[in-house]
């Protein structure tokens, strides 16, 4: 059998664990560094120059920490470009994430008969609808959801939505919201008989994290790239225990699931239609993977960033590398799932830069 002719190396950055709203880190990023096979080894060569270096941090984190770092983070992307690869990644901001959550959770029309005024395929009224909860709900509620969740447990969901019913912030969400909470929670064992799973090796708790969403549309956005161009392989960074559930989603994402049309125009793909085999492993094994980790190390960072007024010199050049990837709309490598409020903050520095074009789109 031919070997794959594109592979995607990939791994992530700004997990906190059960701290799900950690206020050092807002953003989760999934990110992936894709290949054409041939160049692997000029990839491979890329990761020893900058690495094999005495005294070189070897976590793309670490080097976000000095400006030696940084000095070589920006010689790495540099030699990333001329391999070449291609970059695609996932920004989640975790508050908006789980404001989502709510309303994918408690106001999904197959478990809420009261929610048939907001389908599943209203993206954007849905999005419009979270960033208002999740700028107007406080942490406490938040979190109090995201425990309520992850352990399904019919007290806990109660004494949350019982807390946002009592919530100004649902009103001012959406008129028709509160009725639709109250719904929910009068139809709690319903809606909690919905969140069952066919997934074998996963807990509710691992399951229901934001890692695997956020791979999830990184992945099937570079596969869409490669259509007509061949076949990929996917090597992900071995992650505690999810490395079997990553795996079997990425198996499960073959499946030729139709596409979604959306209230808003948008067809959003939901399967890997390229994708051929999967495997995990270190950066021992794929040193691309390293790729992978500084890509998603760098647009944790520079998000994070963002509330700064203005980048110079390293910074300035990474963000010139990163941030107009997530700029177009439909995106075809950066996606950012961010608050208006960090919109607003990502276009002051967008527009700040010289060049509105990344070396990488």
């Amino acid at each position: 059998m031919p070997q794959p002719q594109w592979t995607l190396y990939c791994d992530e950055s700004g997990n906190t664990g059960p701290n799900y709203l950690d206020a050092g880190q807002p953003f989760y990023v999934s990110a992936g560094v894709l290949v054409k096979s041939e160049n692997i080894a000029k990839l491979n060569d890329a990761c020893s120059r900058i690495f094999d270096r005495q005294g070189v941090a070897q976590k793309g984190t670490d080097l976000m920490n000095s400006n030696r770092g940084l000095a070589n983070l920006v010689e790495f992307f540099n030699l990333l470009h001329d391999v070449p690869i291609f970059p695609f990644f996932m920004v989640f901001e975790k508050k908006l994430a789980f404001a989502g959550r709510i309303l994918d959770f408690y106001c999904d029309p197959r478990s809420n008969q009261n929610a048939k005024w907001l389908p599943m395929t209203a993206k954007e009224e849905r999005k419009r609808i979270a960033n208002s909860l999740s700028l107007s709900l406080d942490d406490e509620t938040i979190n109090m959801f995201a425990t309520a969740y992850k352990n399904t447990e019919r007290g806990c969901n109660i004494r949350f939505l019982e807390r946002l019913c009592a919530s100004q912030a649902v009103a001012v969400a959406h008129e028709r919201l509160k009725e639709t909470i109250e719904t929910a929670l009068n139809n709690i064992d319903n809606i909690l008989s919905h969140e069952t799973m066919n997934l074998k090796n996963a807990t509710h708790k691992l399951w229901s994290s934001l890692n695997l969403p956020a791979y999830k549309h990184m992945a099937v956005k570079a596969d869409e790239f490669i259509d007509d161009k061949g076949k990929m392989s996917i090597i992900h960074h071995q992650i505690k225990d999810y490395d079997e559930l990553i795996k079997e989603i990425t198996i499960e994402l073959r499946i030729n699931t139709p596409d979604m049309n959306t209230d808003g125009g948008l067809t959003i793909r939901q399967c890997l239609k390229n994708f051929e085999n999967f495997s995990s492993g270190d950066v021992v094994q794929y040193p691309g993977i390293r790729a992978a980790d500084c890509l998603a190390s760098c647009v944790v960072r520079l998000f994070k960033e963002l509330s700064q007024e203005s980048w110079t010199g390293n910074w300035r050049q990474l963000g010139h590398f990163i941030l107009p990837l997530a700029y177009k709309h439909p995106p075809t490598h950066g996606m950012a799932d961010v608050t208006s409020k960090t919109k607003e903050e990502f276009l002051k520095h967008y527009d700040f830069l010289p060049d509105k074009h990344s070396p990488f789109a």
